[in-house]
């Protein structure tokens, strides 16, 4: 049976990959993968934007690039006088699903 000191190690290690590879979001609830941006949806969860440091639209529901602004509507965005079609949100996983459990000592 493996000391209480290595199973701490060992869960401590995995927690940190999962986190690794994962972006919490504000809530502290949810997250996003890496390089995804958290942004508020229309209730009081986030979804994943798959743009790093992405615009999060007012709208609740897409995002932009960074360096580009959504308009009025949040179906487009707006870089210069270029319109692009506004990317959806992905709804955010929720950390409680990672299954996570301390160790017993």
């Amino acid at each position: 049976m493996p000391q209480p000191s290595l199973c701490a190690a060992v869960f401590l290690f995995s927690f940190i990959v999962i986190f690794v590879a994962c972006d919490l979001c504000p809530d502290g609830v949810t997250y996003c993968p890496t390089h995804n941006t958290c942004c508020p949806l229309d209730t009081v969860q986030h979804g994943c934007c798959p743009f790093a440091n992405a615009v999060c639209c007012p709208e609740h529901r897409s995002c932009c690039p960074q360096g580009q602004m959504c308009d009025d509507t949040g179906f487009d965005c707006v870089a210069g006088r270029f319109k692009f079609p506004a990317t959806a949100l992905l709804r955010a996983s929720q950390v409680a699903d990672l299954n996570l459990t301390r160790p017993q000592h």
